[in-house]
């Protein structure tokens, strides 16, 4: 055994250690995974751990700042350091395995189609898989417990997110003259489908963080259908609340295009729904809402009367968020050319206060819209390694959470991978 006092206990040095063992692990074991199936599954079983210790070392560097989180923070330390004597024993066989080899004798075998006898010995691979099964268990108890309270305080920024919607501000004389569709329906769908953590890759990533702070800012978030654009909007919409709780003067407001819903398919449905929700966040007696209303209530608001409307609802607030979802859903030939002039419209107001996500395929009217430059960086690819590791850790946490999946126990690994390889990006099965 090594010397405990010769490495950092606390919980972050022993996460460092397991993200050190792992890595290393992996590196070694990945040269033999074509010799040997028993080496090819204690290599995915690190692969695994190796999830789980990024996204606890994620997860806990984002509470740092945050005053609030001691007691919780305390608990996960103490998780965290009851999975210190199995990740230093994975330390000690990665050092055992490092004096054992030498690179130009691992390479002569290799080139013979031989086998190192002591890497891949039964009995080791058993007692490093013991180890690994023991690490996780006690770092996923580490990463339940941080999110199942991220999901509370999602279902609270949730709930006062909806609030917003519900318009309760605005009188019911005006709601019912503006008839606007509710995008909480979509929203409440998407969201029942999410998995915690879904999304994150993005909302912690600079182009959303530039997002929220650059003057007139736009980004289209681009994918093929069942890769989960919707479920990513609920997060975007979820992390934008939490941006707008902590400065004031602060507007946002969604909306979900739909083939299922006719009345959520043309720009006069998104520009009601945009403007009944900024309405009713704005602490005025006399908003334009109500202006239009007076000057209108015998008649339905013509699209130019909305649009003004609109523009002057941003003017009346610091920073504006609109967050548009699925735009290839508004029906081609029919509104969708409308709905891109209509956003080309209020993208050309230039207003540095104004901030705009959408989301849709890649089909040519809409990029020939959106994108204004050959080289324009505001497109941003749903394929990529990000959303694989979301549709991995919904798999995993699927598989080893519901009651009918338990017969297959022995297996988890083999159907994870199975199933991820598989999916290809899409989240629909």
């Amino acid at each position: 055994m090594a010397d405990p006092l010769s490495v950092d206990v606390s919980a972050a040095g022993i996460l460092s250690l397991g993200l050190k063992s792992a890595q290393g692990l992996i590196q070694y074991y990945k040269a033999y995974r074509g010799q040997s199936e028993d080496v090819a599954h204690t290599t995915t079983k690190l692969e695994h751990l190796l999830d789980l210790l990024e996204s606890l070392q994620t997860s806990l560097s984002n509470r740092k700042a945050d005053t609030k989180d001691g007691d919780l923070l305390d608990k996960v330390d103490s998780y965290v350091e009851d999975s210190y004597e199995p990740i230093q024993e994975l330390e000690e066989q990665l050092n055992k395995l490092r004096k054992t080899s030498d690179r130009d004798v691992i390479e002569s075998l290799h080139s013979f189609g031989r086998r190192l006898v002591y890497p891949l010995r039964k009995s080791t691979l058993q007692k490093l898989e013991a180890d690994i099964d023991d690490s996780v268990q006690v770092i996923s108890l580490a990463l339940q417990l941080l999110q199942n309270e991220d999901l509370n305080r999602m279902q609270d920024d949730v709930a006062t997110l909806l609030k917003l919607v519900e318009a309760a501000s605005v009188s019911s004389e005006i709601k019912s003259w503006i008839n606007a569709p509710d995008p909480s329906i979509n929203f409440n769908e998407a969201v029942k489908k999410k998995h915690i953590g879904t999304g994150s890759w993005f909302v912690e990533g600079s182009q959303f963080q530039d997002w929220l702070v650059k003057p007139t800012s736009f980004l289209w978030v681009v994918g093929f259908a069942g890769c989960g654009k919707s479920v990513l909007m609920t997060t975007i919409i979820e992390h934008t609340q939490r941006h707008r709780q902590l400065k004031q003067g602060i507007g946002i407001a969604f909306f979900f295009f739909t083939f299922s819903d006719e009345t959520k398919q043309n720009f006069s449905a998104m520009l009601r729904s945009i403007i009944l929700q900024l309405s009713s966040q704005l602490d005025q007696k006399d908003d334009p809402l109500s202006r239009l209303w007076r000057r209108s209530q015998s008649h339905s608001p013509t699209n130019q009367a909305l649009l003004e409307c609109l523009h002057q609802i941003v003017l009346s607030f610091k920073d504006v968020y609109l967050l548009i979802d699925a735009l290839d859903e508004s029906p081609s030939g029919i509104y969708r050319d409308e709905v891109l002039d209509t956003l080309a419209e209020i993208r050309d107001w230039g207003e540095p206060r104004l901030h705009i996500i959408v989301s849709g395929r890649d089909y040519a009217e809409i990029r020939s819209s959106l994108l204004r430059t050959s080289s324009d960086e505001t497109m941003i690819k749903m394929r990529n390694e990000s959303v694989d590791k979301d549709i991995n850790n919904f798999v995993s946490q699927h598989l080893r959470t519901h009651q009918r999946f338990r017969k297959w126990k022995d297996h988890y690994d083999q159907i994870e991978a199975a199933l991820v390889d598989g999916a290809q990006g899409v989240f629909i099965y």
